[in-house]
């Protein structure tokens, strides 16, 4: 799951970066020697209970800490899924759950990587899946839509913004923005439909839907940042 959110993320990046009239331009991904996104599962020397307990917050600046004694930030940009976190039902609480980034670390909970498709050939299920989440016996994470898809939606979308911001952006008005809320509609960029109560919508129909997508100034820092210069010179550091 994680795999296949890596290279779909990617994607849906160049194709954002097409539209915007800056090529199929996307970020590098350390590979292994298949060609698969390297995964590293990293063990902590606190137990999940405790960890649950900690303000998130303060758990980012521990695990940048942490991290940044095993890689170099200054060529490396880490998107961390917290495997702790978990959801009780009792309380209504999500325990070691977050959505972070900044510098070279983007950090995220796991409550919704269930809903997550394993491979490119579950993509159509996983965004059309809709199954009822109603946040009460499952933690619900799909911008009040309630249902499998938008969680797997919402859940995408929110680590690209996170990502957006190691990248050196800042949140934005653009309602389309991956910046914004517009990172709730990021399935629009991987199906031509979307489940919408007893109908579909399709970022296709006239008027269209509106897709996920940079606006075209984060766009243009995007198309100059090192990390999207991989088969290149490194770009200056941008001001």
């Amino acid at each position: 799951r994680v795999r296949t959110a890596v290279r779909l993320l990617q994607a849906f990046t160049a194709d954002a970066m097409q539209r915007s009239g800056f090529g199929n331009r996307t970020f590098h991904v350390e590979e292994e020697a298949n060609g698969e996104p390297v995964v590293r599962f990293i063990t902590l020397d606190q137990d999940g209970a405790n960890l649950r307990k900690k303000d998130m917050n303060a758990f980012w600046g521990e695990a940048y800490g942490l991290l940044s004694k095993d890689f170099v930030f200054e060529n490396t940009k880490l998107l961390c899924l917290n495997g702790f976190a978990k959801y009780d039902p009792a309380t209504k609480q999500a325990g070691g759950h977050t959505a972070l980034g900044g510098g070279s670390l983007a950090m995220f909970g796991t409550l919704g990587m269930r809903y997550w498709p394993k491979s490119i050939a579950e993509i159509a299920k996983a965004f059309t899946d809709k199954l009822e989440v109603n946040g009460v016996d499952r933690f619900d994470d799909s911008a009040y839509r309630k249902a499998a898809w938008a969680n797997a939606a919402t859940t995408y979308g929110a680590m690209i913004h996170e990502l957006g911001h190691t990248f050196g952006l800042p949140h934005t008005n653009d309602p389309n923005c991956v910046m914004s809320r517009g990172f709730d509609h990021i399935n629009r960029c991987f199906l031509a439909v979307e489940p919408a109560g007893d109908k579909e919508i399709s970022p296709f129909d006239d008027p269209p839907a509106p897709r996920t997508t940079w606006d075209p100034f984060f766009a243009t820092r995007l198309s100059y940042h090192p990390f999207f210069q991989p088969d290149g010179p490194l770009a200056p550091s941008l001001p």
